[in-house]
């Protein structure tokens, strides 16, 4: 097998290990970024890789992964708690979604989206995540519990590709991912440290500590 593919096949094993049913279709897409940069393809190839291991795509294959289904119950008027295999369970209606401890302690609270924006509380951390899309856009800022700024990021899907920005603990990222699988994407390591090997290092020390890669 060529290195090449080897390495590709890494980039599916790394997105069917992360894969553990997100909120929703936005939280898989930024999954498939984030891996897709990692192993320097383009989120398209990741998911043609991905559907061609599998048949499936990522959105279908996880929900038939699920070796332990949760337990619904139906609260009435509309609401549902679910309750996970580790005894966590969330409780959502129509002012949103909670999830709580084993032992009853409320661990998140994410609103509902009402013209495009919602906000999502950690009350473990005291982190506050707002959110907003519209068409293409589609933005979020974090701020701890204190108010101060932790975390922004921003992408914008131009139809030939996609635009992302991210700001964490004073280390900016971007990149341009474009829609064709032979075009290779830009990176800011690329644009800030392409040939030169000292900023190169420096800038993956600060991705380390950042948790990026």
């Amino acid at each position: 097998m060529k290195i090449v593919e080897i390495l590709r096949e890494d980039a599916v094993k790394d997105l069917e290990k992360d894969l553990k049913n997100p909120y929703s279709y936005d939280a898989i897409d930024h999954m498939m970024t984030t891996i897709a940069k990692r192993h320097k393809i383009t989120p398209k190839q990741l998911h043609d890789l991905f559907v061609k291991k599998h048949g499936k795509i990522p959105d279908d294959w996880i929900k038939t992964k699920k070796t332990v289904k949760e337990n619904i119950e139906d609260l009435g008027n509309g609401a549902q708690k679910k309750t996970r295999p580790d005894g966590t369970y969330e409780i959502g209606d129509g002012s949103g979604v909670r999830l709580f401890s084993a032992d009853g302690k409320l661990l998140k609270y994410i609103s509902p989206t009402f013209g495009g924006f919602n906000q999502e509380t950690d009350h473990a951390t005291g982190n506050v995540t707002q959110r907003y899309s519209a068409g293409p856009l589609n933005t979020s800022q974090t701020k701890d519990k204190t108010g101060k700024v932790v975390k922004t990021s921003a992408n914008y899907d131009m139809g030939t590709g996609k635009l992302d920005y991210e700001q964490e603990k004073g280390i900016t990222s971007k990149s341009w991912t474009p829609r064709s699988s032979e075009i290779d994407p830009i990176s800011q390591k690329d644009l800030y440290a392409m040939g030169n090997k000292e900023k190169e290092d420096r800038y993956n020390r600060a991705m380390a500590q950042t948790g990026s890669r």
